[in-house]
């Protein structure tokens, strides 16, 4: 007897994702970066079909939350960049290195594996910070930022490349929280900038 208990089905159209990306670039500067995230499979939709729509239509980077689906897309014929949203295990070091992925940093211990795995490189390994603003999930406490990142600055393999945050609640009508934790971030940047520490995105 065949399995008929699966009889739902989602079409995507990804000539509208391409509509929406380039909705998004008219909106913003020339020189704003547009990312697609395509995390948890492009959230059901097909992480590789997205993110190759995303990428056509004019988005520079991809972003995934775990390491893993960020290799799948690499093996993939991926070349954009890619950003690992989510925490990044030490013992993932060696794999965000040979995979060219960029990790958001939020420990010690991950920052020296990954400078280990990146000292043979020709170049510095962009990381990026996140930042939690509110969210209460995963990041860096504001006042962890700063000598965070002196840490980071002094492990010369490595470049601080950017920094991000996660609006808890951004698509809700009440804005007032959002709004808190964009001053919170807004606090990190001055910060970061009274020490001169310059991070380009």
């Amino acid at each position: 007897m065949a399995n008929n208990t699966h009889l739902t089905w989602a079409e995507i159209d990804l000539e509208a994702i391409k509509h929406n990306i380039q909705a998004i670039k008219s909106l913003a500067s020339p020189q704003t970066q547009v990312m697609a995230v395509v995390k948890a499979n492009a959230y059901g939709h097909g992480a590789l079909p997205v993110a190759r729509a995303a990428l056509q239509a004019g988005a520079t980077w991809l972003a995934v939350n775990r390491v893993n689906e960020g290799i799948a897309l690499r093996e993939a014929g991926i070349d954009a960049r890619i950003l690992v949203l989510g925490y990044c295990p030490p013992f993932q070091a060696a794999n965000v290195v040979r995979y060219r992925l960029t990790p958001a940093v939020t420990t010690l211990e991950t920052v020296r594996a990954l400078a280990k795995r990146a000292a043979a490189l020709p170049r510095p390994f962009s990381v990026h910070l996140k930042i939690d603003s509110g969210m209460g999930r995963f990041g860096l406490l504001p006042d962890e930022v700063v000598p965070f990142a002196r840490a980071l600055q002094a492990m010369p393999p490595l470049r601080l490349e950017g920094i991000f945050s996660h609006f808890a609640v951004a698509d809700e009508s009440d804005v007032d929280f959002s709004r808190r934790q964009l001053q919170t971030f807004r606090g990190v940047l001055n910060a970061l900038q009274k020490t001169e520490i310059a991070i380009p995105l």
